[in-house]
């Protein structure tokens, strides 16, 4: 097979190299800014380019500490060349002022080692207070400690709403304005029954007073879904870290106080110290209820919410049988993500076909609060005039009924097929035998006339790929072909599936090696890697592309083979919507648990 791959890959080289060439991969680091304060964490931005899979290896730097943000990648295609680009974001948290340097990062992509610059950059002193900070970071604000602890809290959310409901929420955390906090986590949802969306913006700094005591808030604002039927006890928690400034006893002859009255010499010799704070909200308790029966339209789908339906077609004027193109745009405020598309109305004088979603950023779509579909349609007869108007049902938890919105009817003008009239023969005109048997007329003026006479009658007209001499080429090459490929298995044996299995299960364990270092760093970058490990290795046990891989199928397929990994695989989805992270011990009986299930699949 390889040699088969020798003899076919300078011609397939040949026919794709002219439409498209890959950039060279390349590595660079950014800081910003390059001189910022203690209490201001700068941003450092990693981006690789050439490539979507890399390892990176962040150094250490004594007195600062590196915060992991996030990542996203891009694709592009200019003249012909595809560009891809990986960047990594993180946060620079100082401990102390003074002048700095970011050594050479390491990036392994493939066989490839490369390394960015080295960045200098200078940390001043505390800088002034600032409404709201890089990185959803706090400052320092100046102010004395309130008596109050850090606390969180869910607002806008009433005792009960309906299953399937989207509730728009605001998740605030309040900070004393004394406390100097750093490495603030993305606030949490503690609870089963509901999801939230996995909050990755900046939240809103603040400035605000409560009960007398100032605050440093963040606020996000989010939506909350209840998906289970029932009372559900749910909170919110996130953690931090506060940085104490500590003060050494002075070693001035003036005792243990500066003469000046205002500890210069204790706070230019303080030392900070760093302490873990969990912060949570007060438990709320939340009654999902179902949707009634009464008054459930027939078409009804699940949707919760208000909208609007609208559609178009192209083009407004048409034969019978010649397609059309529908689109229907639903709009509202609701789950719009489950939207589905109505039901065309039956009847015998169209035929259509399966509704499917346009190809767009459905991120993008959300966000704007519509869903757009597109349909093929066959008017089958001239008698149709419109596109007939389309039925959405939805239920509207503001008045607690069942509501239908309806599109317009369209305009259509559909006429018959056209038909090639027969041509008429004159009277005057001569049969064709007739005509046949005319006489050549001389030339023209140099020009050759028209000759009326057939030419030698052949039985049957051969084209190319019937002829012994393309068929002879063919024949050649396809026994040349077919001896490379036996040749080459004659000396190569494919390997067993024990030898498979066994590089499939040592592929296994490097991986999970991975998501234990992860698991020190990160529990929720590990729930995601051991998510997609789950998925990238049923996708080759099932034969499919590990992204087209639901809960629906995993649930259908191994719940009665392998319920532990199923449980698993359901707790790291529901982390992806703001459940419970679990500890380091936790975390390892998943590893172990995981592991030992896919080698029995595998």
């Amino acid at each position: 097979m390889k040699k088969t791959i020798l003899l076919l890959g300078p011609l397939l080289l040949l026919i794709l190299s002219p439409l498209l060439s890959y950039a060279e991969v390349t590595v660079s680091a950014t800081l910003s800014p390059i001189s910022f304060p203690v209490d201001r964490p700068g941003k450092l931005a990693i981006t690789i380019s050439g490539t979507k899979k890399a390892s990176l290896d962040m150094p250490r730097i004594d007195g600062v500490d590196f915060v992991y943000r996030g990542q996203y990648s891009q694709d592009s295609n200019i003249n012909g060349e595809v560009t891809l680009s990986l960047t990594a974001t993180y946060s620079i948290h100082p401990t102390k002022a003074g002048k700095y340097t970011l050594p050479p990062i390491t990036i392994t992509t493939g066989s490839k080692t490369l390394a960015t610059e080295p960045i200098e950059f200078e940390v001043t002193s505390t800088g002034s207070s600032s409404p709201q900070s890089q990185d959803g970071a706090l400052s320092d604000q100046g102010g004395q400690a309130g008596a109050d602890k850090p606390y969180m809290a869910i607002e806008n959310l009433q005792n009960s709403h309906y299953v399937g409901e989207v509730i728009p929420i605001r998740v605030r955390a309040f900070f004393p304005q004394g406390m100097r906090i750093s490495q603030i986590s993305y606030p949490r949802l503690i609870g089963e029954g509901c999801v939230i969306p996995q909050l990755k913006e900046d939240p809103i700094q603040r400035q605000e007073t409560v009960k007398g005591v100032p605050y440093t808030t963040l606020t996000w604002e989010t939506e909350l879904t209840p998906v289970k039927e029932g009372e559900h006890p749910l909170h919110l928690e996130m953690d931090a870290v506060q940085i104490i400034q500590q003060r050494r006893t002075s070693t001035s002859m003036f005792g243990s106080q500066s003469p000046f009255g205002n500890d210069l010499f204790d706070d230019f010799f303080g030392t900070a110290r760093k302490q873990q704070l969990h912060v949570t909200s007060t438990p709320q308790l939340l009654k999902a209820m179902p949707l009634p029966d009464e008054g459930r339209p027939a078409d009804f789908t699940g949707t919760v919410g208000t909208f609007e339906i609208e559609t178009a077609v192209s083009p407004q004027q048409a034969e019978v049988g010649e397609p059309l193109s529908m689109t229907i745009i639903i709009r509202g405020v609701g789950n719009i993500d489950g939207v589905e598309p109505p039901s065309f109305p039956a009847s015998p004088d169209w035929k259509v076909y399966t509704p499917v979603p346009l190809d767009e950023d459905t991120t993008e779509a959300t966000k704007r609060g519509e869903k757009r579909f597109e349909q093929a349609i066959v008017a089958k007869s001239d008698k149709v005039i419109e596109l007939p108007a389309l039925r959405f049902s939805y239920f509207n938890p503001n008045t607690k009924q069942y509501e239908t919105a309806q599109s317009a009817p369209l305009p259509l003008t559909i006429t018959g097929a056209k038909q090639s009239p027969p041509t008429p023969v004159s009277a005057t005109e001569e049969p064709v035998e007739k005509q046949l048997d005319t006489p050549a007329a001389d030339p023209v003026n140099g020009l050759a006339p028209l000759h009326f006479r057939l030419g030698e009658p052949v039985e049957r007209i051969r084209p190319l790929f019937m002829q012994k001499i393309y068929l002879a080429g063919v024949i050649l090459l396809i026994v040349l072909i077919a001896a490379a490929a036996l040749l080459h298995r004659s000396r190569t044996s494919a390997p067993t599936p024990e030898e498979s299995a066994k590089k499939r299960i040592t592929a296994l364990r490097l991986s999970m090696t991975k998501l234990e270092e992860l698991a020190t760093e990160s529990p929720l970058s590990f729930l995601a890697g051991l998510r997609q490990l789950i998925r990238d290795q049923l996708g080759e046990l099932w034969n499919c592309p590990p992204e087209a891989i639901t809960r629906n199928d995993i649930q259908r397929k191994l719940e009665n083979r392998s319920p532990e990994l199923l449980s698993i695989f359901n707790i790291t989805e529901d982390a992806a919507y703001g459940g419970t992270l679990p500890d380091k011990a936790t975390m390892g009986k998943y590893l172990q648990t995981v592991r030992n299930e896919l080698e029995k699949l595998i």
